[in-house]
């Protein structure tokens, strides 16, 4: 059975699948499969047809029908109806996110777009109960699966040197020398993600990257010290969230995604690490649909 739960902005949390919560979902839930996608294409005077260029995918857009109240008796009706009508709305907005989350695996941020002029023919109030086909928008319409972590420690000497792709589990050490050498870590999901990378020092000089894709810090971190990379935010900044980019000079600096698969090449590396050295790679799996 898939199981649907909301988590409003305030925290508040139900299951919308739950035939005993006294906010559920009644007539389904759309936004579960494929966001919209606009294809761009290109023609020539040359060739008959069209060339398909690339797709742009949509926010995601979809109604979920919502009752409010209680299933069964004791109803709450009146002033008690209302106090719980309120905090389902006070909990859907339009300036932040609620989550909908599935199988208790993959979530969805999503924003109140409207109530699609809700109207009522009485009072909800004197019977405990109001049905709403709510219409929401995500600003990003990928469902986000659990984090994952990878944690390498860099040894002071050669000779420890294993990792084995696994993208959870236990720190995975690199030898000393091995600036240039190739790690793995695993996307399970459907879409290309962006990592952060996270650098605790001691090193004199640090290479991280996807592929032949690397972002090189051309300056030494001190032992215990962070710089922290977020591909996504197009960010570099030290652990208490200072802005390092003065620092990398001329570097050129390439924000790479993690493509889908198992056992991807990441390149990772660090010269004269310090006891406490090492590299996290946090990711968010990103999917098409709910499941």
């Amino acid at each position: 059975m898939t199981t649907v739960t909301m988590t409003g902005v305030d925290g508040q949390f139900w299951d919308l699948t739950d035939p005993t919560s006294p906010v559920q979902l009644v007539g389904g839930l759309g936004g579960l499969h494929l966001p919209a996608s606009t294809s761009r294409w290109q023609t020539t005077a040359r060739q008959s047809g069209r060339r398909w260029k690339d797709a742009v995918t949509d926010s995601r857009q979809f109604t979920m029908r919502v009752m409010v109240g209680d299933p069964a008796p004791p109803f709450r009706t009146g002033e008690a109806w209302r106090e719980l009508d309120t905090r389902v709305w006070d909990n859907l907005r339009q300036d932040e996110a609620a989550t909908l989350t599935v199988n208790g695996n993959r979530t969805l941020d999503f924003r109140l777009d409207d109530d699609n002029e809700m109207d009522f023919a009485k009072d909800p109030a004197l019977s405990g109960k109001a049905v709403y086909d709510i219409a929401c928008i995500a600003d990003r319409p990928e469902w986000k699966g659990p984090p994952q972590s990878t944690v390498f420690s860099f040894a002071s000497t050669p000779g420890a040197d294993y990792y084995n792709g696994s993208s959870l589990g236990p720190p995975f050490v690199i030898s000393a020398p091995a600036l240039g050498r190739a790690a793995y870590v695993s996307n399970p999901g459907d879409l290309p993600t962006y990592p952060v990378w996270t650098i605790t020092g001691g090193a004199s000089a640090v290479r991280v990257g996807v592929g032949d894709r690397v972002i090189t810090i051309p300056f030494a971190i001190q032992p215990g010290q962070k710089v922290i990379i977020d591909t996504a935010a197009a960010t570099i900044t030290s652990g208490y969230g200072d802005n390092l980019w003065q620092y990398m000079g001329s570097t050129v600096v390439d924000f790479a995604p993690l493509p889908p698969g198992d056992t991807l090449p990441i390149a990772i590396g660090m010269d004269s690490p310090s006891a406490e050295a090492q590299i996290q790679v946090d990711l968010v799996p990103l999917y098409r649909r709910a499941w």
